[in-house]
């Protein structure tokens, strides 16, 4: 291993990586994305002023081909497009830096410069120059060429075998404070590192963002808990129910075993399972696929693995049904969840909506999941097998169709109530002439009297009860719904 310093201009930096020469999704590091736009802001006031940014590491490596360039116009992408299409030296691999510590600030800068954010709007002036609010194309000429020619630290390490780049990470990452994600990371292998991130990266069949991409939030990502969502839906793949929980350790212990004591061919197929799965969810999920929240990527992935081994046509039928299931069953949840501006008439509404939820059979799994998906003890045994064997269960049989929409059904079920309370018209009674009148009793016009109040109150008496029982039910099953609601609550 070798390590020299060079420094590199901001505007040479901006051209290598737009063009693909710098890595920033390196497996071992946390990923871009982790600052607020004040940080992002104020790296960037700091480079204007002249104040020192602190050295970056990289390490130098060959590879077969760039990486993803950072710039995505039409123009620029046609113009690589036909540069790789044409003829070119095979023996020739370019040589790539990996960014292993200061991703947040490099990729900060790039994106600045590529116009993706401008700074924040209380900035004082700069040089005597209003900065505030702008974008890079936007500054006065003079910043700009400032900012260009402004350089920064490299560190740049070559020949490093993965052991060093293991070491690397735990040397510089010593003394900050990690996630219990971001601790699981330090002690897996590079070769593992880039197959997990592989997965995370996997795009779908068109081309668009993938699964992971998809289904994980970005608090997610930024914790570093992406890579410990595929290694849980492994841990589900391979290990015995009777040890099985997703405590760190226990994670821990899976990576050392998968990188030690399980096989090349067990390993291979559970990757290229994941795979599939993957590419086959994204297209049942869709824009849906947020609401599945973290305790249920793995269970969800780790079902259609088995759905692969198994290669029973009724199963992926079943399955994949369930899961479309399951996720109305969060949507309509989630819409029909209370909030505090909720009218009492529209209170009523959802009560009614979310009862009808927990009757309906097509739901039935779903309902049962809401027990096993709450915020105690979610890593513990009983949990994470509970989760497991509903999405097993999933397996066995293709679920009820509902007979409409479920607001139809309670739009219906509204109407026949209104028909029913509405009374019925009671015949004209005859107009009696004066003489008529004259002749009836005294006695017999009072007995008619007192039946007609009779009706009246008997039918006043058999409303009041009949709101009292809904009312009731819907407030007993209250509670209950506004937990089960969690079952699509996405971490966002």
């Amino acid at each position: 291993m070798d390590t020299r310093s060079d420094p590199m201009s901001l505007g040479l930096f901006q051209e290598r990586a737009n063009d693909g020469y710098f890595d920033f999704n390196d497996p071992l590091q946390r990923s871009e994305g982790q600052w607020n736009k004040k940080q992002k802001s104020e790296l960037i006031e700091s480079i204007l002023k002249g104040y020192p940014f602190g050295a970056v590491y990289v390490i130098k490596e060959q590879r077969d081909k760039l990486c993803e360039p950072r710039v995505a116009s039409e123009e620029y992408l046609q113009r690589l497009s036909d540069e790789l299409n044409q003829e070119v030296n095979e023996t020739y691999k370019p040589e790539i830096l990996i960014i292993v510590d200061g991703v947040q600030r490099l990729s900060t800068i790039i994106d600045y410069m590529n116009g993706l954010f401008a700074l924040d709007k209380n900035i004082k002036p700069i040089r005597g120059m209003e900065v505030a609010g702008l974008k890079y194309n936007e500054l006065p000429i003079r910043l700009q060429n400032y900012f260009t020619n402004r350089q920064i630290e490299m560190s740049i390490m070559s020949e490093c075998s993965d052991s060093d780049k293991r070491e690397i990470f735990r040397r510089i990452n010593g003394g900050k404070p990690l996630t219990k994600s971001q601790k699981n990371t330090a002690i897996i292998s590079y070769d593992l590192a880039t197959k997990l991130q592989d997965i995370l990266n996997r795009p779908s069949k068109d081309g668009f963002d993938g699964f992971w991409k998809k289904v994980l939030s970005k608090s997610l990502i930024k914790n570093g808990q992406d890579k410990d969502m595929v290694l849980e839906a492994m841990m589900l793949l391979d290990m015995d129910e009777d040890s099985l929980n997703f405590e760190n350790e226990s994670i821990q212990k899976f990576i050392t075993y998968l990188e030690k004591d399980m096989s090349a061919k067990d390993k291979k197929d559970l990757f290229e399972r994941l795979e599939k799965a993957s590419d086959v969810l994204v297209d049942v999920l869709g824009d849906d696929a947020h609401y599945i929240n973290k305790l249920t990527i793995p269970v969800l992935v780790a079902g259609y693995c088995k759905v692969i081994k198994n290669k029973k046509k009724e199963e992926k039928e079943a399955y994949l049904e369930n899961v479309k299931a399951f996720v109305e069953y969060a949507k309509l949840s989630k819409k029909y969840s209370f909030r505090k501006t909720d009218t009492s008439e529209v209170t009523q509404k959802k009560q009614e909506i979310l009862r009808l939820l927990e009757v309906e059979p097509r739901y039935e799994l779903a309902r049962n999941y809401v027990q096993f998906n709450n915020t105690s003890g979610t890593a513990s045994h009983d949990k994470v097998v509970g989760r497991w064997h509903v999405f097993k269960d999933m397996l066995k049989s293709t679920p009820a169709d509902v007979p409409g929409e479920i607001e139809e059904i309670f739009d219906k079920q509204e109407a026949e109530k209104a028909e029913k309370a509405t009374p019925k018209k009671r015949g004209r009674k005859p107009k009696v002439t004066q003489e008529a009148a004259a002749s009836t009793s005294g006695e017999e016009q009072e007995m008619v009297e007192k039946q007609e109040n009779s009706d009246d109150s008997q039918e006043q008496s058999s409303d009041v009860s009949q709101d009292i029982f809904e009312n009731n039910e819907s407030e007993s099953e209250t509670g209950e719904v506004q937990e089960e609601g969690e079952v699509g609550g996405a971490e966002q």
